[in-house]
């Protein structure tokens, strides 16, 4: 049983719209969620009940110069429920879940909606030799859309203690959310028409792992319709939300992570992902789908400073953004360990470098981050 609160408040600079610099938000949220776990003396059945809460206000300020000229406030509710039942005998492990969730929203701009989810999924895994099948699939029930259906089925080999191929395949599906769907402002217009996305995803990729080197690859493709996104209308100079036709994304990813390879670094990971959409803008602003990563290149570097408590993380970004160019990043993590206290320090952005991840939207520069976490028993 666990529960918590955070709080922010912050400013959203050109987040939400270009034009207006002075954005301000303040969130809160409160969670709580338990489960209870039971398994039977022979090992043969384990079901898992759990129980969640979460609730979310949003107060935002499109220019918090002038407080009453546009001002929004949402509260959002979710109240759920999900039960897993296992099942293991010779033939593999089959997995059963059950879940219900009500999603509700009071806000002054987007009114005032809920929406209910009723899902059923089953899955069954079974090894035959140096094969493992995992296969199965989920039947949902939105309020706003009826039923629908997300198979998906998993395939690996192993070719040895070491080394192992897979391949996979699924279908998903999202709703439009209420944002969506219901927002609108001088900056953003929602959609009431929106239908649900849906995509299909494939993927082929290897894993090697020995006791200090782990190394994976993977090729995959994923084929959306009706893909939802915010398109930027530069007659009305607002963010549309909109349904895509057909987006077609492959790429590949590459890992590969050694662990103490020198006598004072503790490990060392390097990392590579790909990306390409062929789906032509003609010439628009996507927001999200169509503003992606066409390369990334991630170097870490964990290694000691001075005493084997102290360490130092250093974390190499090489991001080259479609439309909105490349830059480099580097981070840096401080950590020092006590038997019941860690401090940390983290700098982000360390050589203060200016680039965007959304057009026309400036991310943070340089800025710091100090902390501890403390064991209580």
């Amino acid at each position: 049983m666990n529960g918590g609160f955070t709080s922010k408040d912050f400013g959203a600079n050109r987040f939400y719209h270009p034009s207006f610099p002075n954005q301000k938000e303040k969130t809160r949220v409160y969670y709580f969620k338990t489960s209870a776990k039971y398994r039977n003396s022979n090992r043969s059945f384990f079901v898992n009940p759990r129980l969640f809460w979460r609730r979310h206000s949003d107060d935002f300020l499109l220019d918090y110069t002038r407080p009453d000229w546009y001002h929004n406030r949402h509260k959002t509710n979710i109240f759920g429920v999900e039960i897993l039942n296992q099942f293991f005998h010779k033939y593999g492990k089959t997995s059963f879940q059950t879940e219900w969730s009500l999603n509700q929203i009071q806000s002054n701009s987007l009114g005032d909606h809920q929406r209910r989810q009723f899902g059923l999924s089953i899955e069954h895994l079974i090894t035959v030799k140096s094969f493992l099948f995992v296969f199965g699939g989920t039947f949902y029930n939105y309020s706003d859309w009826g039923w629908q259906f997300c198979p998906g089925l998993d395939v690996s080999y192993q070719f040895s203690p070491m080394l192992t191929f897979y391949a996979s395949t699924g279908r998903a599906f999202r709703p439009p959310s209420f944002t969506e769907l219901y927002y609108y402002s001088a900056a953003n217009h929602g959609n009431p028409s929106l239908k649900p996305e849906k995509t299909v995803d494939y993927e082929l990729g290897s894993r090697l792992q020995t006791r200090n080197l782990f190394l994976t690859f993977s090729v995959f493709q994923r084929k959306g319709n009706q893909l939802i996104d915010w398109i930027w209308d530069s007659n009305g100079e607002f963010w549309q939300a909109t349904n895509f036709s057909n987006i077609a994304t492959s790429g590949g990813e590459f890992e590969i992570r050694i662990l103490a390879p020198f006598s004072m670094i503790k490990d060392l990971r390097l990392g590579y992902t790909y990306l390409n959409s062929r789906k032509s803008a003609h010439g628009q602003i996507s927001k999200y789908v169509l503003n992606y990563l066409r390369h990334q290149l991630i170097l870490r570097i964990r290694h000691n400073l001075i005493l084997p408590e102290i360490s130092a993380a250093w974390n190499f970004r090489y991001e080259d953004r479609v439309n909105s160019g490349d830059h480099l990043l580097t981070d840096i993590d401080l950590q020092w360990k006590t038997k019941s206290l860690i401090w940390f320090a983290n700098v982000a952005n360390l050589f203060n470098r200016h680039y965007e991840d959304f057009t026309a939207v400036p991310q943070p520069g340089r800025w710091f981050k100090l902390g501890f976490r403390y064991r209580i028993f």
